[in-house]
């Protein structure tokens, strides 16, 4: 790994920062920021960033700030914020909360220590879609950006305690992306020392879609409650399930189900078994739900 110089060489230092946060999809071959991450939102802030010449790094679960002049290996770190807790996965097993806790400390102090370096001041995060499912990122760089230490219960809570804090702009689309780019003067670029030879993995092609919030799963799972057509346990008995605004209880067993379960679930999509939630409860039904053509609908 190559340290990130400053892309403006000895003059004035830049004061903004263009991130993204990273993908579960990764090349096991490695590399800079778009090669391993096989996102196609993540494809889309590089290649706007790279255009631009703007200053541009990937929040990353586990090394914080990846910038496009450094090389990291494959990884299966990731962060997770629901019920107000901000946890640390590891090959998709949750990090006891000391452990987890000494990692996001260790991500901060890293995170902070780049943006003093770089003389970073303002930081412009694009989320590609929901605001909820990048709130694990957003917390983090907002800790290490604005100093805040405060509890958030939610999404919605972190959402506005941040735009109370102006270091720390979110957008949610290209286009206001592009708009903060375009709002920025750059100088020399940045991406002179990025490998572009370097193979990429295939992103689809078409119009950026980002995969459904919890309510819009939550809805899709109302829709087909008690149909004919069962549900199926990965190698075990079929189900229907009846589902309340809070919970899902499956026919063939007097558990209920929370939906915040569910929610977590969300971020480990698409899932290859339920061996990979086994710490949330009723990991078989969750999967074969969440798999099921009906409610997933190609959008994992």
């Amino acid at each position: 790994m190559t340290a990130t110089k400053n892309p403006e060489g000895p003059g004035p230092r830049r004061s903004t920062l263009f991130v993204t946060h990273c993908s579960a999809g990764k090349n096991p071959a490695g590399g800079a920021p778009p090669s391993l991450y096989t996102a196609p939102r993540v494809h889309r802030f590089c290649d706007a960033c790279n255009a631009a010449g703007v200053l541009w790094a990937i929040v990353s679960a586990k090394h914080g700030l990846f910038f496009p002049d450094e090389r990291q290996e494959d990884y299966d770190t990731m962060l997770s914020f629901t019920g107000g807790q901000l946890s640390v996965y590891e090959q998709r097993r949750p990090l006891a909360q000391p452990e987890g806790e000494a990692h996001i400390e260790r991500l901060v102090s890293a995170i902070r220590a780049r943006l003093k370096e770089l003389g970073i001041d303002k930081v412009v995060f694009y989320v590609g879609g929901s605001r909820g499912r990048a709130a694990s990122y957003l917390l983090v760089m907002h800790r290490a950006l604005d100093n805040c230490l405060k509890r958030h219960d939610d999404a919605d809570e972190l959402l506005r305690c941040i735009e109370a804090a102006p270091r720390l702009h979110v957008v949610t689309n290209m286009g206001d992306l592009e708009k903060a780019i375009a709002g920025h003067q750059p100088g020399r670029s940045q991406t002179e020392t990025v490998d572009r030879t370097a193979p990429r993995p295939h992103a689809p092609e078409g119009p950026e879609r980002p995969r459904p919030d919890i309510e819009e799963v939550w809805q899709r799972i109302q829709a087909h409650e008690g149909d004919d057509k069962k549900f199926s346990q990965k190698g075990r008995k079929s189900f229907r399930y009846s589902v309340t605004v809070s919970y899902l209880r499956p026919s063939t067993t007097n558990q209920n189900l929370p939906k915040r379960h569910f929610e977590e679930a969300l971020s480990f999509l698409p899932l290859e078994g339920p061996g990979q939630i086994n710490h949330l409860r009723g990991p078989s039904f969750i999967y074969g739900v969440l798999m099921d053509d009906r409610i997933r609908r190609r959008d994992w």
